[in-house]
């Protein structure tokens, strides 16, 4: 694929198709959204990206997120799932006071 606008994706030959995958959940508002579009490029040309730690809009976004969800009563922003998983790694560790865990068949399991 070399292109793609909305739901639609184009291959090399020119070829339209649908996108039914969309980016496996990635690009639910589709690519090129204009909104999004514009929201990238004010962000970029007035605050930069990648700030590396938290900022104001991170805070907001919390807050958006915890008033669509109310379940979510806290949440952390990370930068990898590599980094989420070491998070919610050490958070079980200290709710259970286990020590030890083993990877196994792509799936934690809790020794004691």
């Amino acid at each position: 694929m070399v292109r793609g606008y909305g739901f639609r994706l184009w291959d090399v030959d020119g070829n339209e198709y649908i996108d039914y995958c969309l980016a496996y959940g990635a690009m639910t508002a589709g690519r090129r959204n204009p909104k999004i579009v514009k929201a990238l490029i004010e962000q970029i040309e007035n605050e930069g990206t990648l700030l590396g730690a938290l900022s104001p809009k991170a805070a907001e976004l919390a807050k958006e997120i915890s008033r669509r969800i109310p379940s979510i009563e806290m949440l952390r922003f990370t930068n990898s799932g590599t980094e989420a998983t070491m998070y919610a790694i050490r958070l079980a560790r200290a709710v259970t006071r286990r020590k030890k865990i083993t990877k196994d068949g792509g799936c934690l399991s809790w020794c004691s």
